[in-house]
């Protein structure tokens, strides 16, 4: 798992929208289905993740309006909000 969630981060922070929409589910199920084993994996990569998070926040509301994918910013700040609200993540 922390090779895939590495992989996953790497790929929100800098692939193309196609990409960064499957790393954001894929990111998504990980936090849903996290157990007592998966949760430190998770907790020892909330750093590169919320790193990967303002990085592309600020490259997606850097824009004007009109160039914003809203589909995606909306689908991408509900995961950030998951994220943000897991107790574990920002222990």
């Amino acid at each position: 798992m922390n090779e895939e969630l590495t992989r996953h981060i790497h790929l929100l922070k800098y692939a193309d929208l196609s990409k960064r929409v499957d790393s954001l589910v894929t990111l998504n199920e990980m936090i849903g289905a996290m157990t007592p084993v998966t949760a430190p994996v998770l907790v020892r990569r909330a750093n590169e993740m919320v790193s990967a998070f303002t990085h592309v926040m600020i490259e997606v509301f850097d824009k004007p309006v009109e160039e914003v994918n809203l589909r995606f910013a909306k689908y991408f700040i509900s995961i950030v909000l998951k994220a943000c609200s897991c107790r574990e993540i920002m222990a």
